[in-house]
């Protein structure tokens, strides 16, 4: 609806995916941040009982530490 009214005034119209494009400017977490996820992660998957639940919270402190390395490095997360 503000859409609508908005291109009427004579806004330009922007595709839904460039709306959320802002959130890719805010600054990456610290590494340290995302260090301390992926230990949290890793002690999660030593206490799970389910072999999957296991690998896919490794899978999880993998990509965190992988950030934290991008973070050190100061290159940005590419988005998905």
């Amino acid at each position: 609806m503000l859409r609508k009214r908005l291109e009427r005034e004579g806004y330009r119209s922007v595709p839904a995916s460039a709306e959320m494009d802002y959130l890719s400017t805010n600054p990456p977490l610290p590494a340290e941040c995302y260090r301390r996820n992926a230990a949290r992660a890793r002690q999660l998957a030593s206490e799970a009982t389910t072999a999957a639940v296991k690998a896919h919270l490794r899978e999880v402190a993998l990509q965190y530490e992988r950030l934290a390395e991008r973070a050190d490095n100061g290159t940005v997360p590419a988005s998905p």
